[in-house]
């Protein structure tokens, strides 16, 4: 059985922009709980089981804290489109301040690491409607 993740943080936020539907999602985690809402759409979902949390700590940990995996492995030079791509922001807070902001644009003319890849496709898969 893997670990289970434990992160000194008060808050982590994620948003989530995704241009296919012109739609920002925010992913925030405080005491053992993830709120999901939608910016523009009535989208709201609390997720409370125990292995999708901790599978959301560990692409946060892994990612953007202890940065064991590089998000972007390399990038081609031509240029990629100007509106059609998602970003993943990382907000982290500890005491109150925010510790860690990272933004990822997800363009085509970049290849990432396959753990960010998973972590994109895991936010996609807590958003799906059932």
């Amino acid at each position: 059985m893997k670990q289970e993740i434990q992160i000194e943080a008060d808050s982590i936020v994620v948003n989530y922009w995704k241009s296919t539907e012109a739609n920002e999602y925010h992913f925030s985690y405080t005491k053992e709980k993830i709120e999901i809402r939608s910016a523009y759409f009535n989208f709201e979902k609390n997720v409370n089981e125990a292995l999708i949390i901790q599978q959301f700590l560990r692409f946060i940990n892994q990612l953007y804290i202890d940065k064991n995996e590089k998000i972007i492995l390399s990038q081609e030079e031509e240029p990629a489109p100007v509106s059609d791509y998602h970003v993943i922001s990382v907000l982290v807070y500890f005491n109150g301040k925010k510790i860690i902001e990272e933004n990822t644009k997800i363009y085509s003319n970049i290849k990432f690491n396959s753990l960010f890849l998973e972590f994109y496709d895991f936010l996609d898969s807590l958003i799906r409607e059932e």
